[in-house]
C-alpha cells in the first residue's frame, strides 16, 4: 500500500505575503495576515485527522480551537504560516516535519468565535 493511496482529503495551499506589523503612538498594532489571492497549489493530496478541539473563554468572546494533523506528500510545498483551505474551511500551518523523506506532517489550526 502507497502512502498515495491513503491521502483521501484535497486541499488548496495559500502562501503568506505580509506580516509587518503596523505601529500607531509607538504601538504595534494587530493585523490580519495577508495571503495570496489565488492559490499557490490546488488540489494538493493530503490527509486531515482532528487532534484535538477545545473551547478558550475570555473576553469578549469565547473561541474555539481546532487542531489537526495533516499528512502530505514528501514533494508539497507547505511551508510556516500557510493557509490551506479544506472543506471550504481556512487553516494556518504550523513548521512542517519531514519524516524520513517518506512523508510530511504539519499541524493545522482554526481559531474561531463560538
Amino acid at each position: 500500500m502507497s502512502i498515495e493511496s491513503l491521502l483521501d482529503h484535497q486541499c488548496d495551499v495559500y502562501r503568506l505575503v505580509s506580516r509587518e506589523p503596523k505601529h500607531d503612538y509607538a504601538l504595534p498594532i494587530e493585523q490580519p495576515d495577508k495571503y495570496t489571492d489565488k492559490p499557490i497549489a490546488v488540489g494538493v493530496p493530503c490527509h486531515f485527522e482532528e487532534v484535538s478541539q477545545d473551547v478558550i473563554q475570555g473576553e469578549p468572546e469565547t473561541r474555539i480551537l481546532h487542531r489537526f494533523r495533516v499528512t502530505f506528500l514528501p514533494d508539497a510545498d507547505v511551508k510556516l504560516h500557510d493557509r490551506v483551505e479544506w472543506g471550504g474551511v481556512s487553516y494556518k500551518l504550523k513548521k512542517p516535519k519531514d519524516v524520513r523523506g517518506h512523508h510530511l506532517i504539519v499541524t493545522a489550526t482554526r481559531s474561531e468565535p463560538l
